[in-house]
């Protein structure tokens, strides 16, 4: 039995001293920065963070946009034109700059020559032509959520608005070289966003462990997730600046992420992204939004999930969690984001994402996906 390619990536847990000291020790290299001016008016503790933005060497990118699209990316990497290749690239903040930074990583030398068009970054992304001419960046991955678990994965999620699909960029230079895990940094998380992301990493760890591609290795660190978020989830909303909850949750969305970085994700995420795509609804919400309904349908393709079910203590119970947890932040149905009866067709066809609903154990139609969908109005 192979777990392989399974996570290369260095992972370390650090204090803000920690980070900083580590920042301090990088040299050499050119750097390239990707972090949101918004993230980066909230590390101000992060001293070596501007020393290093200010270096001749380094180069910053801060217009940073959710969901990032192929637009975002060709920008971006023609923001470089001419530009030496960076040998390291540090993204902080949540996925989307995690994402961004890989992609740009695998395309910036689409743009050695001239300025890449929208149609040569797709070509490049669905053909897998990545690092052209150049090699894979150094990444180091300084997550500031505890969602998605880009900083332990080997691909990223770009959106392409224009023919309304989700593209991944997925190559194994795409690995950080280097994960930091900084909890106090996800302590300027508001309510909504660490509700969001802590469901994102729930729904990491539940796919990974009912995935066809599932291992006993994704199953035990699912599992482990699966117990931690639970518990550090609704105390993170209750006491934001509890650290020792913050700490849990960067740890359960770690998990989440070396799981599912094994077998990639399901019917969840599939039917998501119409979601996300048409109906602007956040990746996190949009993915939980159908867990319960796809435990029920999964639980007699995947015995085992009986283990996942006695951490809730049943579906019905794992129903009322998620209620629970929701409560006064964002309800979870379909309605709540302005989705009625009348957009279910579409949103079913449009869930059918290769690599993704054919991952999920049990078969999956249009006509299920509807039901699922009728389900959680």
């Amino acid at each position: 039995m192979q777990f392989m390619p399974f996570s290369p990536v260095d992972i370390r847990f650090a204090t803000v001293q920690a980070f900083n000291e580590l920042l301090s020790s990088l040299t050499e290299k050119r750097t390239l920065i990707v972090a949101s001016s918004g993230t980066l008016g909230r590390l101000k503790a992060v001293k070596a963070l501007g020393a290093l933005i200010n270096a001749q060497s380094s180069c910053l990118i801060s217009d940073i946009t959710p969901n990032p699209s192929v637009d975002d990316v060709r920008r971006q990497v023609n923001l470089l034109k001419n530009e030496e290749v960076f040998g390291r690239i540090i993204a902080i903040g949540g996925g989307s700059s995690i994402d961004l930074a890989k992609a740009v990583s695998a395309l910036q030398g689409l743009a050695k020559t001239h300025e890449a068009s929208y149609e040569e970054i797709v070509r490049a992304i669905s053909d897998k032509t990545f690092f052209d001419g150049c090699e894979p960046a150094d990444i180091i991955a300084v997550p500031t959520t505890a969602g998605t678990g880009s900083e332990v994965t080997r691909w990223a999620t770009v959106w392409d608005f224009e023919n309304t699909r989700k593209l991944s960029v997925e190559h194994l230079g795409c690995y950080p070289k280097l994960a930091v895990m900084v909890p106090e940094l996800t302590k300027s998380m508001g309510q909504r966003l660490s509700l969001a992301t802590g469901l994102d990493a729930l729904s990491h760890a539940m796919e990974g462990y009912w995935a066809k591609g599932r291992n006993p290795l994704s199953q035990a660190l699912a599992l482990d997730s699966i117990e931690r978020i639970k518990e550090a989830l609704p105390a993170v909303l209750e006491r934001p600046d509890g650290i020792g909850a913050r700490e849990q949750m960067c740890l359960g969305s770690l998990l989440a992420g070396l799981s599912f970085s094994t077998t990639k994700t399901t019917a969840c995420h599939s039917i998501s992204y119409p979601l996300t795509m048409d109906y602007g609804v956040e990746h996190g919400f949009a993915a939980a939004l159908t867990l319960s309904q796809m435990m029920k349908i999964n639980a007699a393709a995947v015995p085992e999930l009986e283990k996942v079910l006695r951490i809730f203590g049943g579906v019905e119970s794992f129903e009322g969690w998620l209620k629970e947890v929701s409560q006064g932040i964002q309800e979870l149905r379909l309605s709540a984001f302005g989705i009625d009866e009348d957009g279910i067709e579409a949103i079913a066809k449009g869930a059918f994402t290769l690599g993704r609903m054919d991952n999920n154990p049990a078969p999956m139609d249009i006509d299920s996906v509807k039901k699922v969908l009728k389900n959680i109005l």
